[in-house]
């Protein structure tokens, strides 16, 4: 059991899932497309908010980048 002023530093694909705001069915594609940072545990596959950031992060730039090659 946690103490309270403990932080957790792994989430599963649920939690992740909901931290980023999609379906763990959105979340599987991407793990599938290996477009996901992530590492094992055995079979389970965990996140750190490290990862999810990182993720975040190249996903904007990559969604700015198609952007602005759009509006040329």
């Amino acid at each position: 059991m946690m103490e309270e002023n403990t932080k957790k530093i792994t989430f599963d694909r649920k939690e992740a899932a909901r931290k980023l705001g999609v379906s763990v069915v959105t979340l599987d594609r991407e793990l599938a497309k290996n477009r996901m940072p992530h590492f094992r545990v055995g079979r389970r596959v965990l996140f750190t908010l490290e990862l999810l950031e990182k993720y975040i992060e190249q996903n904007t730039k990559d969604a700015v980048i198609k952007h602005h090659r759009n509006l040329n």
